[in-house]
């Protein structure tokens, strides 16, 4: 149990190294549709190495209370070794898992808009939220990159005491849903992470 226990942790570190090398060469710092050096079309190396480190440290801390639990419930047929290397397996899997999700997320279509192609998405959202309509934008460096807002839903959050509306964003084929809420001080509507 004890060998196949350290091969398994060997192997989980060799992944690892590989994910984060094949994330990071794999085009990385490509150009965008129109041949400009300056106009890259994914994350930089040390964005994919900060987003894998994150999602992989809370990885580790996901897999460490799963470890707990899972050592709640069947303790009592398990050496105290043994426990040990469930533990690291579950912390070592999940911070590989967290890793490669974080990095896959920041490979999204909407990781490619330019700063103009940002801009002009957050000035299509308020203009939805004022209009309670769909509004399209466009990146201006990369053509391809289109996409629209469109409100889905208004209310009054009784919680926060603000109003807030939901937003149906979708650009190329992805499709994202957010939350913005009316900030009860400035008046601006701002999105809602937590």
């Amino acid at each position: 149990m004890r060998i196949r226990s350290i091969i398994s942790i060997k192997l989980a570190v060799v992944l690892l190294v590989t994910q984060v090398l094949s994330g990071c060469n794999g085009g990385m710092l490509t150009t965008g549709g129109n041949g400009s050096d300056d106009e890259p079309s994914q994350l930089s190396i040390l964005s994919k190495g900060l987003l894998c480190a994150a999602g992989g440290v809370l990885g580790y801390h996901a897999g460490k209370k799963l470890a707990e639990f899972a050592a709640r419930r069947t303790g009592k047929n398990l050496s105290a070794r043994d426990l040990d290397d469930q533990a690291k397996a579950y912390k070592i899997g999940l911070a590989l898992a967290f890793c490669a999700g974080t990095m896959a997320l920041g490979n999204s279509v909407y990781a490619k808009l330019s700063e103009e192609g940002r801009k002009n998405r957050e000035k299509a959202l308020q203009d939805a939220i004022a209009s309670s309509r769909q509004r399209n934008y466009s990146d201006p460096r990369n053509p391809a990159l289109k996409g629209t807002v469109k409100p889905t839903k208004q209310y009054a959050d009784v919680a926060s005491n603000r109003n807030c509306v939901d937003i149906e964003d979708r650009l190329q084929s992805e499709q994202i849903y957010q939350k913005y809420c009316q900030n009860p001080d400035s008046g601006a509507w701002e999105p809602v992470t937590a």
